[in-house]
């Protein structure tokens, strides 16, 4: 940016008047669109994050009603539909079915489907993300 109103400032010592302000006018368009769309994506970030929600959890035998933020890994969280819950947490979806966006982290701008993991998937094997990318909510 500084460079080019260096050339500005040569080109109109150097009396190409109408070239000076146009590139002039260039360069505060393409600022000011950086400068916009720099903002603009600042903001749909803020509105990204979530408050805090109530949730049931089964920690410790029994389910319990915790905040969206003291999940911690190992609970097993119940979500429904009725009250569409955003859980700031990766979930391994075990029952049921789940339509999320995940368009900030991978860009795609269709909501994806999320199944169930497999019934036949071992307790005892190494869950592969690539492999059960379908099964995992990622929040």
């Amino acid at each position: 940016f500084l460079f080019q109103l260096f050339c500005v400032v040569l080109w109109s010592l150097d009396e190409y008047w109408y070239y000076a302000i146009f590139t002039l006018f260039a360069l505060l368009m393409f600022e000011g669109t950086v400068a916009y769309n720099r903002r603009a994506s600042v903001e749909r970030l803020r509105k990204s994050t979530r408050v805090a929600q109530r949730l049931y959890c089964y920690r410790m035998k029994t389910w319990m009603v915790v905040s969206s933020q003291e999940v911690v890994p190992g609970d097993l969280v119940s979500l429904s539909s009725d009250n569409h819950n955003h859980v700031p947490a990766d979930v391994l979806l075990l029952q049921g079915t789940a339509v999320v966006d995940e368009a900030l982290l991978t860009g795609e701008s269709v909501p994806q489907m999320k199944s169930p993991i497999d019934e036949m998937a071992s307790p005892t094997s190494v869950l592969h993300v690539e492999e059960y990318k379908s099964c995992i909510l990622f929040g």
